[in-house]
Formats: structure tokens, C-alpha cells, sequence
């Protein structure tokens, strides 16, 4: 295991990623490396945890700019992928804690951190339906609402972590099939913003909401 991730490091660019005034060096998958290697091994399409979604970008703006939500806190990214809202929310919180289903991106993740000298940043596999919710003060996500498959799932489990005390911030693109899910959610809104984020030349719209 360790040698494959290993590997999946040897296939990643040193890439400069800027997010509202801050900016980090970062270990980043050549694309095209990945998804070569990714159906040679897994047999399977391309891997949604190689590439930086405009979701996770506009969640960091978002903590950036509200840094408040999250300073000196406990923080747990899930669905974390490579971890980018993590690394944001590393410079404000006490602890951050990114979890994914999938390994590989979490390995880069804990890499980046290191490059760039982050000492409170921890990795950990993490299946939001099986696996005990790791006690923090906010969880953060970016695009976890993307199966309609597990609306409802999702939908009960922000409700048990809102009754709970915690402070989530979610960030998703307007799509039509999200606007049943964000129906659903809508009483336990307290903000609501939308970013315009340049994605491969084009416009997405992401919206960013606090419960």
C-alpha cells in the first residue's frame, strides 16, 4: 500500500494554488497520468478524488473570507478527496481532520500538508455510513451532494450533526438534480452565498451553505 501511494506521488506536478489572499504550494495529479494508470489498475473511470472541483475552491474562499466559523476550532473535511478545503481551514482552526472513502487523494493531502509545513492537518478513511463520526466542533464538505442515491442519507445525518451542536458548511454547483436536496435542507440554512468559479476557461456557479 505505502508503495502505491508512493506512486501515485511520483505522478503528481508541484502546482501553486491561490484561494482568496492565500496560497500554498501543492502536489497535484497530472490528469492525464492518473487516469492512465487509474483504469489500468482499478479497471475503472476516472477517479473523482484526482482533481480540484470548483466546489472545494469556492468552500475555501468561503472559510477565508468567514474564517471566524472555524477559528481555533476542531474541523472535519468529509469527502475530502485531495483535501484542498482542509489545507484552507489548517490556517484557522485548531485541528482538521480530512476523511474520503478512497486513500489516494488523502495521501496527497497529507503530503501538501507537509510541503508546506502544516503540522494540525490528520488523514483518515472515513464512511459516513458505517463509520463513528470523529468528535469535532465544524464538518466541512464540498460536492458531497452529487448522488441523488443518498439524498436522504445525507439529508438525516446533517439533521443528527445540526441536533448536535455542529456548525456544517457544505458547498455544491447548482445543478437541477441538487435542488430537491437543498429543499430538503433549507430549515436548517443560517448563510448562503454563491461564488463564480473559473473552471477549465468556463463559469460554474457554486453555492456555499452554513447550517
Amino acid at each position: 500500500m505505502q508503495e502505491e501511494h508512493d506512486d501515485i506521488i511520483n505522478i503528481c506536478n508541484i502546482t501553486r494554488l491561490e484561494v482568496a489572499a492565500l496560497s500554498w504550494q501543492l502536489l497535484l495529479p497530472d490528469l492525464e497520468k492518473i487516469r492512465s494508470r487509474y483504469f489500468t489498475l482499478k479497471h475503472s473511470a476516472f477517479p473523482f478524488w484526482a482533481r480540484i472541483w470548483p466546489a472545494a475552491k469556492a468552500l475555501g474562499i468561503y472559510l477565508v473570507e468567514n474564517f471566524q466559523v472555524i477559528d481555533n476550532k476542531s474541523v472535519l473535511e468529509v469527502g475530502g478527496g485531495l483535501g484542498i478545503p482542509s489545507i484552507v481551514a489548517s490556517g484557522f482552526a485548531s485541528e482538521v481532520i480530512c476523511t474520503d472513502l478512497y486513500p489516494e487523494g488523502l495521501w496527497i493531502c497529507k503530503k501538501n500538508a507537509e510541503l508546506n509545513g502544516i503540522g494540525n492537518v490528520s488523514i483518515r478513511v472515513f464512511d459516513w455510513n458505517i463509520d463513528e463520526m470523529p468528535d469535532t466542533d465544524v464538518i466541512i464538505g464540498s460536492d458531497i451532494s452529487y448522488d441523488p442515491s443518498q439524498y436522504k442519507r445525507l439529508e438525516k445525518l446533517l439533521r443528527i450533526w445540526v441536533d448536535a451542536g455542529k456548525t456544517i458548511v457544505l458547498s455544491m454547483p447548482q445543478r437541477l438534480q441538487s435542488v430537491p436536496f437543498v429543499v430538503a435542507i433549507e430549515s436548517l440554512i443560517r448563510d448562503r452565498r454563491e461564488y463564480t468559479i473559473i473552471d477549465d476557461e468556463r463559469e460554474v456557479i457554486v453555492s456555499v451553505f452554513r447550517l
